[in-house]
């Protein structure tokens, strides 16, 4: 989610306008000074520190998503205890204060550092994964949006087919068969043979009229002759 535009300029006027504030302030204030609320001051910070403290570490247990802002504000309150802790200590107690801040708080901060840039990659990488997600998914969506189109096959030459089928089948309808055939060729040898019988010549006329018919059914038709007399 982008900021709004007026953020820049605010964050900008802010940096310029801390030139002149910090500049009047090195001269302006005195190098020593009675606070009246001294061990207030530190008490409220020491508390804010352990406040971010216990916020982090419940961050890093419960992996949440505000585990980098809150390393980043405790490493930041650190350097502040320790710029404090060494500038307003006294003669007696800069030895200790900068002990503590060699020891303990400069390391601390770096831990913090480190813990909020593992937290920055642990993140980046569960946005890679989102997208990834997505884009796998997308081909999904985009299947899920699509509409069925329906296309009429029809076949170039099937009229062509069709009418090559009836003429072969006409043709095969006027040709005689070779079984017509053999046995008209079978009852003219057998009434040659059989001349002389009366009963095979009849059989024989029959089933030659038989085959005839068979042949002229599948013959085409003739026009018929007119006699002119």
């Amino acid at each position: 989610m982008p900021l709004p535009r007026w953020v820049t300029p605010v964050l900008a006027a802010t940096t310029v306008g801390l030139v002149p504030w910090t500049l009047w302030l090195t001269f302006s204030l005195p190098g020593r000074r009675v606070s009246v609320h001294y061990d207030l001051a530190w008490v409220g910070f020491d508390v804010g520190l352990f406040v971010a403290f216990a916020a982090t570490g419940w961050s890093i247990v419960r992996s949440s998503k505000w585990l980098v802002p809150l390393a980043a504000a405790t490493g930041a309150m650190l350097l502040c205890d320790v710029w404090f802790d060494v500038v307003t200590a006294g003669p007696n107690d800069i030895g200790e204060a900068v002990a503590e801040a060699l020891l303990a708080e400069i390391p601390l901060a770096g831990l913090c550092a480190r813990v909020r840039a593992r937290a920055r990659q642990r993140d980046a990488l569960a946005l890679d994964g989102v997208a990834f997600a997505l884009e796998q998914a997308q081909p999904v969506l985009e299947l899920s949006d699509a509409q069925l189109d329906l296309v009429e096959l029809v076949a170039r030459h099937e009229i062509q087919i069709l009418d090559e089928r009836a003429h072969r089948r006409e043709r095969l309808l006027r040709e005689p068969g070779p079984a017509a055939a053999d046995a008209r060729r079978q009852l003219e040898d057998e009434l040659l043979d059989r001349v002389d019988d009366p009963l095979a010549t009849a059989r024989g006329h029959a089933v030659s009229n038989a085959a005839a018919g068979v042949s002229s059914r599948a013959a085409p038709a003739r026009p018929a002759r007119r006699v002119t007399r």
